[in-house]
This record gives C-alpha cells, structure tokens and sequence, in this order.
C-alpha cells in the first residue's frame, strides 16, 4: 500500500483549526527546523571571541538575536558549546533586531556601553536606531571579521578608542545595498 504526502494546496484550503491546517503547520514548522539544523553557521573565531570576552571581560554581557525560532536558535548555539558564552537569546518570534536592541536600552543598558556585531542591514540598522556602534562581521570574511573583532576593534572599543581603528567597510556597505535592493 503506497502512501503520499498530503497536498499542500488542500491543507492549506482547510479552515482554520481544522486537522488539515494543523498538518501544514506542522509541515512548514518542521521543514524550517530541518533547514536551521542543516545549515547551522558557526566559525571557530566567533566562538573564540564569545569564549574570551566571557572570560577577560567578566561584567560584560552577550545578548544574542537570531532569525530563527528561538529553540532552535538556543539549540544551535548549546550544540556549538556556546551555550554559556550569553546571558540571553532572542529568536525571531520575539520581534526584529532593532528592536531587541531597543529593548536592551530600556531595560538598562547603556547606550554607549553597547556594541551591535552582525552580518545584515538589520544589524546596522539596529545600531542606528539605538545610537550605539556597530561591528559588522563581512559575509566572505567571516573567520577574518571575528579575529579582528577579537583582537583588535573589542578591546579598542572597551577603551573607547573604537573610532580610531581603521578596518574597510566597503564590502559591508556594499552588502547594507544588496540587501535594500532586494527588498530587505
């Protein structure tokens, strides 16, 4: 007896609540999963980074944003050994990345003891609209983005001296474009 899977368009044409509608749920959900679990970004460097201002920097905090569902987030960065690395994570369903950072001010951050490092036009929008930096981490040079982090712009920025240090930005730039050319 030869199974197949269930229509996509009928399950979908169900009314709310209906068995059919839970199945495509259930569907999409897993299918997002499965996509988060094959494909999980992690370079050696960024974990280096996040292991050392855990321990050199101490009263430091990471707060971390992710695009994915939170549990799955949580999942991938507890898989990745960087579980103890942050003190919280925030997945997509908890909002955008400006906001989370927006959050983090109102909740008693301060604004200029703030850092925003990511790899999107979210990232630096975030940074804008919390008027605090941003480190971005360069898509075709990630391992190289997280050292320099690492090694150079964290601590120029702990001492405040962040403005000062000289990195090329325009591959980044370039990047915050592509991603407003296509619609963000």
């Amino acid at each position: 007896m030869a199974s197949h899977a269930p229509d996509p368009l009928v399950l979908a044409a169900a009314g709310e609540g209906s068995p059919e509608r839970l199945i495509l749920s259930w569907i999409v959900d897993a299918e997002r999963l499965v996509d988060a679990l094959e494909s999980p970004r992690h370079f050696k460097a960024a974990g280096s980074f996040l292991h050392s201002v855990k321990d050199s920097t101490p009263n430091a905090t990471a707060l971390i944003h992710s695009s994915l569902q939170e549990a799955a987030a949580l999942n991938m960065w507890e898989m990745a050994g960087l579980g103890d690395c942050f003190l919280r994570i925030a997945g997509s369903e908890r909002g955008d990345f400006p906001g989370y950072v927006q959050m983090a001010l109102a909740n008693g951050y301060d604004q200029e003891s703030v850092l925003v490092v990511g790899t999107t036009y979210s990232a630096w929008l975030a940074a804008q609209r919390a008027g605090t930096r941003l480190y971005p981490i360069l898509p075709s040079q990630e391992e190289e983005s997280w050292q320099f982090l690492k090694d150079v712009y964290f601590p120029a920025f702990l001492r405040g001296e962040a403005a000062f240090v000289d990195r090329d930005e325009r591959e980044f730039v370039r990047m915050i474009f592509d991603d407003l050319d296509s619609g963000f």
